[in-house]
């Protein structure tokens, strides 16, 4: 590999590392352009294109490293991120379990792995794999991060806000430590110092993602409706999808029931109404909650300018 190529892979790492993806795109094809047969090159476009939602491209690039390289972890991951955004979880830890075959003290597969199962609802699997990755490498703020928003998602808010305000205490700037903070205040009922969080985090990363959605989730908490609604919300995606679909499956079956013995009973007409009402709330809750959110989002950021290169 000549000397230029390399500077063009080092620019390429260095813009992606920074997270400069659209940058990092054009500068993986210059790469490829030179010599198409690099397979770090397709997986380190691959991942690019991924944080950019581009993921037919993502899944061709990853796809097309492995066969130069088929052992390459990078797309092994790569793929196992298109296959997570696109609902094929066992697709997604199977690959994650097919690196870490391959090297089983990847630090980034097991955190990949704890968020993966962490989204499902397997709290202590998750756990298990974090705390796996710790022992790998015990300083690493990722691992460390993804520990606390364990320990959030199971309930323990103590330890989630004791990991969490050490990580801001060691760096200020830790956006995600911050938007973690930011909401184990609102679960707490703070919500003024949620908003202080979430509007120091945004003022670090003005596109952060998380931290928009948080910032919705606050506005939304401020009030009696707005606050029952969140609520409901949280509850069901905290439930995790595999729980989702029970839950959803659940309420149906007792509806039938109700229907099916409301007249042997003789129960009352208010029964059914309280059984359609939960299948509303549950509706909201799944569907309108992403529109209401960034309905909010919006409203809030053409009232405040969060940095000056928004």
């Amino acid at each position: 590999m000549s000397e230029a190529l390399w500077n063009a892979m080092a620019r390429a790492q260095e813009l992606t590392r920074r997270s400069a993806y659209g940058a990092a795109i054009e500068a993986w094809r210059d790469v490829l352009t030179e010599d198409p047969m690099i397979a770090d090159a397709h997986a380190g476009l691959a991942q690019c294109l991924i944080q950019e939602h581009r993921m037919i491209g993502a899944r061709a690039e990853a796809t097309r490293a492995l066969e130069l390289d088929a052992e390459n972890t990078l797309a092994m991951m790569a793929l196992a991120l298109c296959d997570f955004f696109e609902n094929r979880r066992k697709s997604a830890l199977s690959r994650l379990g097919e690196v870490l075959a391959i090297n089983p003290r990847d630090v980034d597969a097991l955190q990949m792995k704890s968020q993966f199962l962490r989204d499902r609802g397997d709290w202590q699997a998750a756990d298990d794999a974090i705390s796996e990755a710790l022992e790998i490498s015990p300083g690493n703020r990722a691992s460390l991060l993804e520990k606390a928003r364990v320990s959030h998602s199971r309930g323990r808010l103590d330890a989630a806000e004791q990991q969490a305000r050490t990580l801001v205490a060691e760096d200020p700037r830790d956006v995600g430590a911050l938007v973690l903070l930011g909401e184990i205040c609102r679960d707490r009922g703070n919500v003024d110092e949620a908003y202080r969080l979430v509007m120091s985090a945004l003022s670090i990363d003005a596109n952060n993602a998380e931290a928009l959605d948080l910032m919705g989730g606050v506005k939304l908490s401020r009030n009696l409706i707005g606050g029952i609604y969140w609520h409901i919300a949280r509850f069901l995606r905290r439930l995790g999808n595999r729980w989702l679909l029970w839950f959803a499956w659940g309420l149906w079956l007792g509806y039938m029931m109700v229907l099916s013995t409301m007249g042997y009973f003789e129960a009352s007409e208010l029964v059914r109404w309280l059984f359609v009402a939960a299948y509303l709330a549950f509706a909201l809750g799944i569907y309108a909650n992403r529109l209401l959110v960034d309905r909010i989002v919006r409203k809030e950021l053409q009232q405040f300018r969060m940095s000056s290169d928004y």
